[in-house]
């Protein structure tokens, strides 16, 4: 039965992760910069290093993903006052914008796989993934 779940999980992160990619590349943007938008605009990962270690990517690959972003108009980069070596991330206005648009329609196909539960199996299931994820909402 675990394997069973375990990949059925498996199955649905997968479809997530397209959902995201063709989302994405509906509004022109590549799922890893996508991906390098939510995870500073998540907080916390505001530099290549951890963007880097986070998506396991080389700093390369992660610093020409951040010069797109920055040459698009989505991201900033501003240099560290203590080590000019240092960039910090952030999204611009219109970053965030294209951000809340993928996201809002992702998570609108999300819900509207999950309309198949009535209110009690949401509830659980909400519930279970909580419990995976050590989550206390």
């Amino acid at each position: 039965m675990q394997k069973d779940i375990s990949s059925k999980l498996t199955s649905f992160i997968f479809e997530i992760m397209k959902l995201m990619k063709d989302e994405a590349a509906t509004s022109g943007i590549a799922l890893t910069h996508f991906r390098i938008l939510s995870l500073i605009e998540m907080g916390n990962l505001n530099n290549v290093s951890s963007l880097s270690e986070m998506l396991d990517l080389t700093k390369a690959s992660v610093s020409i993903a951040v010069d797109g972003l920055q040459n698009e108009g989505l991201l900033e980069k501003q240099k560290s006052n203590e080590d000019k070596r240092y960039y910090k991330l952030s999204i611009t206005k219109n970053g965030k914008t294209e951000l809340i648009k993928i996201t809002r329609k992702v998570r609108n196909k999300i819900k509207k796989r999950i309309s198949v539960l009535n209110l009690r199996e949401k509830k659980q299931f909400q519930s279970y993934l909580s419990k995976i994820l050590n989550d206390n909402d």
